[in-house]
C-alpha cells in the first residue's frame, strides 16, 4: 500500500483515507463554512461516519492498494 498526506480540500469522493490505522472510503464531501468540511465515510464493514475537519487538516490517503473496500 502506498500512502501520502493530502489536505481535506484536495480529497474527492471515492478516495480512501486512513484514520487510526483504519481505512475509510469517502462517500460524500459537504462544505461547511469556508474553513470546514464534513466527510461522510464508510469503513470496510459498511458502517458510516461523519468527520468534520478544517480545510488545512491533512489525512493519509491511499494511493495504491491491493484490496478494495
Amino acid at each position: 500500500m502506498t500512502t501520502d498526506l493530502m489536505e481535506v480540500y484536495s480529497l474527492e469522493v471515492g478516495d480512501q483515507i486512513i484514520i487510526n490505522d483504519n481505512v475509510y472510503r469517502i462517500l460524500d464531501i459537504e462544505d461547511g463554512d469556508a474553513l470546514e468540511y464534513r466527510l461522510i465515510v464508510s469503513d470496510e464493514e459498511g458502517y458510516r461516519r461523519h468527520i468534520e475537519a478544517e480545510s488545512s487538516k491533512k489525512f493519509r490517503i491511499v494511493l495504491d492498494n491491493d484490496t478494495e473496500i
